[in-house]
């Protein structure tokens, strides 16, 4: 291949993209005007808060979800348990079950393990997936008839090591009918293919041309949502 810089391809956009020169031009009006508390009255403060609100507005609109529907996050393994966690949290009273696909993200295996081994006691149903990593629908149908109430369904977007894109809307209204929530993790998708609306979606922007250290979270208004980490000083 020619060493040439104008002739390079880069073939491996799965985990993470090239930084846009959009984001490249916002991160560095950032590191240069926003580097102040939002939070505070002074200019610098507020243009700090300028920046950021019009950074979030830009995100929500492209993940198509209100802005106030919108968390960000330090990494998108802190928005992955944030999702899994928050609802959990939100609807224990409602329901312990946790069902999942096999082939989700270690941030949501790991989350909903940690959760099965808490005192409370969460069940898990893990749903098989076909031979092209196809969540099995009627898996799914089943363990959402289980007698006890589930606590949520976390479904992938699609898969980015094999390109599979699930049947999300077939995955919601299963989840509708019972009035379940659907934690769905959209990074492979966001970006590439358009987005379904899901109750609780997170997502890496690194995967579509953004500057590492951020993560994103959405949570559709009205889903039982409760913080699990510590509240800040």
């Amino acid at each position: 291949m020619p060493t040439n810089q104008s002739s390079r391809a880069f073939w491996d956009a799965s985990q993470h993209a090239p930084i846009l020169p959009q984001a490249r031009e916002a991160l560095l009006s950032a590191l240069d005007e926003g580097w102040a508390d939002p939070r505070r009255l002074h200019r610098e403060g507020r243009t700090a808060r300028l920046l950021l609100d019009g950074a979030r507005e830009a995100i929500a609109a492209a993940l198509g979800v209100r802005t106030e529907e919108l968390a960000l996050t330090g990494s998108f393994e802190l928005a992955a348990q944030a999702g899994v966690l928050g609802v959990a949290a939100g609807r224990a009273r409602v329901g312990r079950r946790l069902i999942h696909s096999t082939v989700e993200h270690s941030s949501v295996l790991k989350s909903v393990e940690w959760l099965a081994n808490q005192p409370s006691g969460a069940s898990v149903a893990a749903i098989g997936v076909d031979g092209l990593g196809r969540v099995d629908l009627d898996d799914l149908g089943r363990a959402l008839g289980a007698d006890d109430s589930p606590g949520l369904v976390a479904v992938q977007l699609a898969n980015a090591e094999v390109g599979t894109v699930q049947p999300i809307e077939a995955v919601r209204d299963l989840c509708r009918a019972r009035d379940v929530p659907l934690v769905c993790d959209l990074s492979a998708g966001a970006g590439a293919i358009e987005l379904p609306a899901v109750d609780v979606g997170f997502a890496d922007p690194t995967c579509w041309g953004a500057p590492g250290g951020l993560g994103i979270l959405t949570t559709r208004t009205g889903v039982r949502w409760r913080s699990p980490w510590p509240a800040a000083a």
